[in-house]
């Protein structure tokens, strides 16, 4: 995986983050997300694309190019977030075929649950 796919894929999944999460109508503006959150956002996007057997399979799924992300990886990353967070859609439920049963099995398996929550400090943190 390159530095430039990694960043896309972390970039959907972050996007998603923002947009979906719980207290995200509760702030006014986007907080910054915590440097443990973001170590654990890197390993758990590594640990999924490793879980699949590299960036070239997600690369060969059906074209997931959100129009608000700009690309497919971001697509992937943005339902990576929306399957382990439990927001009711994610891979099992987007446009990856007979391939968002095994998606979902292994975004499980790096993350079976994922919340997250606006420190005292202002900054987005991981339960």
């Amino acid at each position: 995986m390159t530095d430039n796919q990694f960043i896309e894929i972390k970039r959907g999944f972050i996007a998603a983050l923002y947009f979906f999460s719980s207290w995200a109508d509760e702030v006014e503006d986007d907080p910054e997300i915590s440097g443990e959150a973001l170590e654990e956002i890197d390993t758990m996007v590594i640990n999924f694309v490793d879980s699949v057997g590299g960036v070239e399979y997600l690369l060969s799924l059906p074209d997931q190019y959100h129009p608000d992300l700009g690309s497919h990886l971001a697509g992937v990353g943005c339902d990576l977030w929306h399957t382990i967070s439990g927001s009711g859609v994610g891979f099992w439920e987007s446009d990856y075929g007979e391939f968002g049963d095994y998606l979902t099995e292994k975004a499980e398996s790096v993350c079976s649950h994922f919340e997250t929550y606006i420190g005292n400090n202002g900054l987005i943190y991981i339960c």
